[in-house]
């Protein structure tokens, strides 16, 4: 089956044809990797409510601003909501998994290496039979990782130079996703 690629992504192959999985290419402005380009992996953070609370509110901050106060047993999808709502964090960005009122997993969904700090900003307001429990704690689970070619524009291509495929970035400039167009010619 062949596939006239005429226009193809914004003229970056420029015409040529797939014959299976064999790109024909008349340019070379393509980034390179020794590798085929991978995703990358979120961060994820677990946050612990010491002491087995009962009662009280807690908060958490992530670079300088702190989410409302929390209930000791706040839903996942409610503390989800409060960290999404941060200073430049979109819908999703942040997703939590664990056991409400005990720890809570939280999974940044945007690949990156950057440590993304979580700090229990107000932990003292927590309480067991009425008395204040000890902080919540964070710890980093699963440090975040780039994905390769970051950077990438969207349709952009990088060559592997192990296997000579050619990759489409299909996703965006800051989180690529990647299609393996087949061997470059």
């Amino acid at each position: 089956m062949k596939l006239n690629l005429l226009g193809f992504v914004l003229g970056i192959i420029a015409p040529g044809n797939i014959t299976g999985n064999v790109v024909q290419d008349a340019r070379s402005d393509f980034r390179a990797l020794p590798t085929a380009p991978g995703a990358g992996t979120p961060n994820v953070q677990t946050l612990t409510l010491n002491g087995s609370p009962d009662g009280g509110t807690f908060q958490v901050m992530f670079e300088g601003v702190r989410t409302a106060a929390q209930a000791f047993n706040v839903a996942l999808a409610d503390l989800a909501a409060a960290l999404n709502a941060l200073v430049g964090f979109g819908v999703n960005t942040v997703v939590v998994t664990g056991t409400p009122g005990s720890s809570y997993v939280i999974t940044w969904q945007l690949p990156q290496s950057r440590p993304l700090l979580l700090i229990p900003a107000d932990g003292m307001k927590l309480t067991a039979g009425g008395v204040p429990v000890a902080t919540p704690t964070v710890a980093n689970s699963t440090p975040g990782v780039d994905p390769d070619a970051l950077g990438t524009p969207t349709n952009g291509l990088v060559k592997a130079l192990d296997t000579g495929h050619l990759w489409e970035n299909t996703g965006t400039i800051t989180a690529p996703t990647w299609s393996d167009l087949g061997v470059l010619l």
